[in-house]
């Protein structure tokens, strides 16, 4: 990838988050999604963006994780865990 190819402007972030422009712009304005404006231009750092999608997934699944940690250690409930082999960690 040059180094050209490492910012993108707000219709690719736009369509990469699935956002509209006002969203993109609460993004901005808030600091959740760091930029870099060159006159009228706005660019995002791929990895920046990247990163924040990463954030995302996490808090979403987050919640998931803990209950099937939480699911395979009570052996009452044993249908939660069956997928666990033996010896697996969950962290």
């Amino acid at each position: 990838m040059t180094p050209l190819e490492e910012w993108l402007d707000g219709i690719a972030v736009e369509d990469m988050l699935n956002v509209s422009t006002r969203t993109l712009q609460k993004y901005r304005s808030s600091g959740r999604l760091p930029f870099l404006k060159i006159g009228n231009k706005i660019f995002y750092k791929r990895t920046d963006v990247e990163a924040y999608l990463e954030m995302l997934y996490e808090e979403q699944n987050a919640h998931k994780r803990t209950a099937l940690v939480e699911a395979c250690n009570h052996p009452t409930d044993a249908h939660a865990c069956a997928h666990k082999k033996k010896g697996d960690a969950y962290e």
